[in-house]
């Protein structure tokens, strides 16, 4: 396997669909230090709790 080497100075991106982290390499390739520049997250309620959408409508053209 082979390691993937981050500059110094380099930003990442690390998220999933709540949640977004961005640190950075202050450290060197070989010995990371990563600090967080910014976090983000949002609070998402149980789907129970989001209820459901409208039923859809039906419409028959006559000829």
């Amino acid at each position: 396997m082979e390691y993937v080497k981050i500059p110094r100075s380099t930003w990442l991106v690390v998220c999933d669909g709540a949640k977004a982290l961005v640190p950075r390499n202050d450290g060197d390739a070989e010995l990371l230090n990563l600090i967080p520049v910014n976090v983000t997250f949002e609070v998402h309620p149980p789907t129970r709790e989001q209820g459901s959408d409208l039923r859809a409508r039906l419409s028959i053209a006559s000829a």
